[in-house]
């Protein structure tokens, strides 16, 4: 019976593990934008949407152009900004 058991849940097992390696790799990904603030002055911004400037939403607009445009930004200011790092890919 035992046997069975394991049967029917390996397929649930299998899909949680898969789960839990996502989980860990989303969490891998999003911690490089993560570091200790002692100060203000250590504060990052690091955009991947413009949603609207001086009378404009920017809803039309791709991705790619979204990208350009931020990292245009971030160019000017090194301070605050910074650019987010982006691959365009084919599928």
């Amino acid at each position: 019976m035992t046997s069975c058991v394991d049967e029917m849940l390996a397929p649930l097992v299998d899909w949680y593990s898969q789960r839990m390696d996502m989980a860990r790799a989303y969490v891998d990904a999003y911690r490089q934008y993560g570091w200790p603030m002692h100060s203000l002055l250590r504060l990052k911004l690091a955009p991947f949407h413009l949603l609207a400037s001086e009378g404009a939403v920017h809803t039309d607009k791709g991705h790619r152009w979204h990208m350009n445009i931020l990292c245009r930004l971030a160019g000017a200011d090194h301070e605050i900004l910074l650019a987010t790092p982006h691959r365009i890919v084919s599928a």
